[in-house]
């Protein structure tokens, strides 16, 4: 019988860190369900809602396209960049929208809080 050394396990990195999302992901559902559920209710109530699912909209689509447009500089290796000056044209025009797009996001967010 072969010997594991003791700071070795049978499973490889990459597949430990899957294995321990799947115990991860439901606690972090619920919490995040338990944090939106009566926020989601007050909104209903005061007629927010629509501001809301469109302020997640802007958010989530600009978070995407951030990541779209900064991907040649992640597959450089160049994570902690600041700002587009590094990315080319086009990819810099697409940082851009990104941008506007969170900052949509970030007024109807502050519009849902001053009006609330």
């Amino acid at each position: 019988m072969s010997r594991l050394k003791p700071n070795s396990t049978p499973l490889p990195a990459d597949t430990g860190c899957l294995l321990s999302s799947l115990y991860v992901a439901p606690v972090l559902a619920a919490i995040l369900s338990g944090l939106l559920m009566p926020l989601l209710s007050g909104f209903r109530n005061s007629g927010a809602a629509s501001l809301y699912v469109a302020g997640l909209l802007f958010a989530s689509a600009g978070i995407v396209l951030l990541f779209l447009a900064r991907l040649p500089l992640y597959r450089d290796g160049r994570f902690l960049s600041v700002g587009p000056g590094a990315l080319d044209r086009k990819h810099r025009r697409f940082c851009w929208l990104a941008y506007a797009l969170i900052l949509v996001a970030l007024l109807l967010f502050a519009a849902i809080a001053y009006w609330r």
